[in-house]
């Protein structure tokens, strides 16, 4: 994995605390399909050249919700580990620090 961030273990997953029946329930409620398993393989190759527009509109939709838009405050910004962030929000992250 590249650059370990502390805190985590990547190969320690603790059990789920709900059953493969249970998620097939909860997945059939949601009508979750295969179609839905692989749309974020898709996404990769669909979404690239739309990063900052997706951003555009999910920073003015946080920006609109002020009990949203107090967990994004400067201080708050500041002090979030960049490396929990893929590169194009990290450039995204560093218009909101200002």
């Amino acid at each position: 994995m590249g650059s370990e961030i502390p805190g985590y273990s990547f190969d320690a997953v603790p059990p789920s605390p709900i059953s493969a029946a249970e998620l097939a329930e909860l997945m059939q409620s949601v009508l979750f399909t295969e179609d839905d398993s692989l749309a974020p393989a898709q996404a990769g190759d669909v979404l690239p050249d739309q990063v900052e527009a997706i951003l555009d509109v999910w920073y003015g939709f946080v920006g609109a919700n002020p009990h949203l838009l107090r967990y994004c405050s400067k201080r708050t910004l500041r002090a979030m580990d960049s490396r929990y962030l893929p590169p194009t929000l990290r450039c995204s992250m560093a218009r909101i620090r200002r």
